[in-house]
């Protein structure tokens, strides 16, 4: 599972990105990865679209390394709120890239893990 999130601050964006690895029944544990980028992500859309993108190039480098596609990605948005209009955009993005798409309020890889690390 992966997933992003991002919190913008002094003109920066920060994004995390994290990767979990469950084992039902077992427990889990998760890696993350934190980046710096200018504030041309200003808009909240630009930034959602921007933390799937972060999102897929993990996966397909997980996918590559696990030689699996099986791979979810947790989109931190959801059916209600205001991204609620650009949910089908990001899960067409999700799915067209061959991963399995995840939003709110099941995403909880970029709405906890990830959020977490933005901050």
């Amino acid at each position: 599972m992966v997933g992003t999130d991002s919190h913008v601050r002094d003109g920066v964006v920060t994004f995390a990105t994290a990767f979990v690895v469950h084992k039902v029944h077992i427990g889990g544990t998760y890696f993350y990865i934190v980046k710096h980028e200018n504030s041309r992500y200003f808009d909240l859309y630009s930034r959602i679209y921007r933390e799937v993108e972060l999102s897929i190039e993990l996966a397909r480098v997980l996918s590559d390394l696990f030689e699996t596609r099986d791979i979810e990605i947790h989109i931190d948005a959801g059916n209600d709120g205001m991204t609620s209009r650009i949910l089908p955009g990001l899960v067409g993005y999700v799915i067209s890239e061959g991963f399995t798409p995840v939003a709110k309020p099941y995403s909880f890889v970029a709405s906890k893990v990830a959020d977490k690390h933005s901050k």
